[in-house]
């Protein structure tokens, strides 16, 4: 029997639903500054604008030139930029831990980060054919009076109009980061985006309908926050839609075979992994190549720029969790119980970091957008009884017939380190 799955982000409320660099002037539709294979950078390591002589035609700028972040105000009076937002979340764009805040607090000084909102429909909302970003039981955000989409943060604000314009930007970020790239298997799709639902305390993509859901997750003084401001959350739900595209719907399939109930949740049935592990690594890993100086998650409930994760005591961080075995990673409970071993989130961790470290050292060879297509590619072929194994066959087969198997060994290197092996591709 095999279970059609919602994805949410974190908290499995009702588990009909498995939840889950550089460049200040970001154009969308334009080409988008700096995500060039470097990722976002952080507002401190910007270049300067996509547009003008030193643009190199595809809007990055030729020359490297670092200049500093604008404070708010900078970016609310400069009209180069189209809104200015947080960058990554509150935390990040704080640079690191913040005092207490909650929907009262003026955070507009933190609101640096400047970019253009492009490739519009004639409608005049935030949407195109690929995106389409509505606001529950509210006003859906056009252009402000002054022409642009200049928002500061209101927590209380009913419209969420600063959630709306975060959720379009990122999500179009990071579909024009693969597009770019050999395609994005969500490009056209027309992407239905819930851009805040104050009843939600969580974020997901459903596979029923092809939409994304944001709400709010409570940050680390207990107040809510919303998630659309959560620029990471926000890639990782966008990856749960793109491999749902990729795999027509195979990878929000679970096989009994290898998913089991448990503790309210769903886990994996052994230590080697299994399709909901690998769908919300995979999420993960899209976050993590948006936001490669930074690639922890959920820095806003941590309150720290590494990102944790519950009971775990596991940074969600590829770059900061190391290389966990599988073996040790099955045996820990999770964050739902005792008897939830083999938790997706908690395996998750050796798939996403053994990506991260074969793609840092594509990376450093110079061969990293290859790592991306091949990433993207492996998505089509997932289904619902694979393992972290079968998935590594396949993985290395596509590395074959794209590349010739170029990245075959950094591949074996970084999942064997995790304890995973192929099966068929010895």
């Amino acid at each position: 029997m095999k279970k059609l799955i919602p994805i949410l982000f974190v908290i499995p409320l009702i588990f009909l639903f498995q939840n889950c660099q550089s460049g200040l002037v970001n154009e969308i539709g334009k080409g988008v500054s700096g995500l060039t294979g470097n990722g976002i950078g952080s507002p401190a390591q910007v270049n300067s604008a996509s547009s003008g002589s030193n643009n190199d035609g595809s809007g990055n700028r030729d020359d490297n030139t670092v200049i500093p972040p604008a404070r708010g105000l900078d970016c609310l009076e400069d009209p180069e930029f189209d809104a200015c937002l947080f960058f990554k979340n509150v935390v990040e764009a704080n640079g690191g831990q913040m005092t207490r805040y909650s929907y009262t607090s003026d955070l507009t000084d933190l609101q640096t980060f400047g970019v253009k909102i492009d490739d519009l429909d004639s409608t005049g909302f935030l949407q195109n054919s690929t995106i389409r970003v509505l606001n529950a039981g509210a006003s859906r955000t056009g252009r402000a009076p002054a022409g642009d989409f200049k928002y500061l943060y209101q927590g209380n604000d009913p419209d969420k109009h600063l959630s709306q314009v975060s959720a379009y930007y990122w999500l179009m970020a990071t579909n024009e980061y693969f597009e770019s790239n050999g395609g994005s298997p969500a490009q056209g799709q027309g992407l239905t985006v819930e851009a805040f639902d104050g009843s939600f305390n969580n974020g997901s993509f459903s596979p029923f309908d092809f939409s994304l859901r944001l709400g709010f997750f409570n940050n680390s003084f207990g107040n809510p926050h919303e998630v659309a401001l959560m620029g990471e959350v926000v890639v990782h739900e966008f990856g749960h839609a793109v491999a749902a595209y990729a795999s027509d719907l195979n990878m929000n399939r679970q096989s009994n075979s290898t998913h089991r109930e448990c503790a309210g949740t769903r886990c994996c049935n052994q230590a080697e992994g299994c399709t909901g592990a690998i769908n919300e690594a995979q999420a993960d890993f899209h976050s993590a190549l948006m936001f490669q100086n930074s690639p922890g998650m959920l820095n806003v409930r941590s309150n720290d720029l590494i990102g944790s994760f519950g009971q775990m005591n596991l940074p969600r961080n590829p770059a900061a969790v190391g290389a966990p075995d599988i073996d040790f990673l099955f045996e820990r409970p999770g964050t739902f119980g005792f008897n939830a071993n083999g938790h997706f989130y908690t395996l998750a961790l050796a798939y996403t970091s053994a990506w991260w470290e074969a793609y840092l050292d594509a990376k450093a060879a110079g061969q990293e957008k290859e790592l991306e297509q091949l990433f993207i590619e492996h998505l089509s072929p997932i289904n619902s009884v694979d393992t972290f194994r079968t998935a590594l066959d396949k993985i290395l087969t596509i590395d074959q017939n794209l590349f010739g198997s170029r990245h075959s060994a950094r591949l074996r290197n970084a999942f064997s380190a995790r304890g995973i092996e192929p099966i068929t591709m010895k």
